[in-house]
């Protein structure tokens, strides 16, 4: 057990937080929060900006203390109000937005940091080597690229064999291209060496892609968790389904067997389970549930082109506007009359 901690009563070996709860002066950041990340999984929280998921983040690494509630890995009491050992007494690692890196020290003596004892060089060169950087150890980090300084600090991260690994937006600074070879070298990593892995996104595509399991976080709370998959087929609410998936929300309302919708009359087999009894509802649906037709009602306002697929944007007669997909790209043109049509079982509503 590491020293500072105490036993706790729960069982789960992961790292778990329990009715968490957290406020700066009158505001209320966190509210009840019940959250696990298993070991040997990443697990992302995932939202916008002022939803707590770095606060929360931060509770676990030690640089805000725990106001109600606690915060545990496996049978070690982590966290909890009147006790909050220092980030350097827990079991954590932590991998920053800009990655945080020491300007005078190589990225050898960077990595080496955190290790104690005469193996710290030799931990220090394993990393460098995992995260592909096994020639720059006596580079120094204003020589590297961005995504060079994010995998040295990831290195910094893993080298002393954490139990828990927080990241912190950790790609947010690197470009495009780089940012998807990043998720996919860190993904890799974190699956080899095992431990928890929490990492904090304002990305639903980034979290997709490297989590095991998504916390999507809304005002304080969580909203729904689960894996990727399970998120993206059935969400929760129309805010998640929103969220994931580049879904376009608008009202509808139940006409018999059917629902009206401001961009034609969809039936109920379109619809992912039963529809909600209110009249009224909510209405999500993806770009890539939808086809675009010619003939019809709308618009074509617009027509991106990529590969075999395109986007066609097109517009009622009040002017809004909904994204469908088109398997043939010249089935088309600007200015058109055509329609949409839901893919069944793809579009999703709520109660309104």
């Amino acid at each position: 057990m590491t020293a500072g901690l105490e036993q706790s009563g729960g069982h789960f070996l992961g790292l778990a937080f329990r009715a968490i709860e957290h406020g700066f002066a009158e505001t209320k950041v966190l509210k009840g929060i019940d959250l696990e990340a298993a070991r040997g999984e990443i697990t992302c929280l995932l939202g916008p900006s002022g939803c707590g998921k770095t606060t929360l983040l931060r509770l676990a690494a030690g640089l805000y203390d725990v106001q109600a509630g606690e915060i545990s890995l496996g049978d070690q009491l982590l966290a909890t109000p009147g006790k909050n050992p220092p980030p350097e007494k827990r079991p954590v690692g932590l991998v920053f937005q800009d990655g945080a890196l020491f300007p005078h020290m190589s990225v050898a003596k960077n990595v080496a940091f955190g290790v104690e004892g005469s193996q710290a060089k030799v931990a220090a060169a394993d990393m460098l080597e995992q995260v592909g950087l096994g020639g720059f150890g006596d580079a120094y980090p204003h020589t590297l690229s961005g995504g060079q300084q994010q995998r040295v600090a990831l290195a910094r991260a893993l080298a002393p064999r954490p139990e828990v690994l927080l990241l912190d937006e950790p790609f947010a600074n690197v470009d495009v291209v780089l940012r998807q070879r990043l998720r996919e070298e860190t993904r890799r990593i974190l699956k080899v060496q095992g431990s928890v892995a929490l990492l904090v996104t304002h990305d639903p595509e980034e979290a997709m892609d490297v989590g095991d399991k998504i916390a999507v976080m809304s005002e304080g709370l969580i909203v729904q968790q689960g894996s990727p998959a399970a998120l993206y087929d059935h969400p929760a609410t129309a805010a998640v389904a929103e969220f994931l998936g580049r879904g376009q929300r608008f009202g509808g309302q139940r006409q018999g067997g059917a629902v009206q919708t401001p961009f034609g009359l969809w039936s109920a087999e379109a619809f992912s389970g039963d529809l909600p009894a209110t009249d009224l509802l909510d209405v999500v649906a993806r770009p890539d549930a939808l086809e675009a037709r010619a003939g019809g009602e709308l618009v074509v306002e617009d027509i991106r082109r990529a590969g075999a697929i395109s986007k066609v944007f097109l517009r009622n007669h009040a002017g809004e506007r909904i994204a469908a997909t088109l398997t043939d790209g010249d089935g088309l043109a600007v200015g058109q009359p055509a329609s949409v049509q839901p893919l069944a079982g793809r579009v999703f509503a709520f109660g309104a």
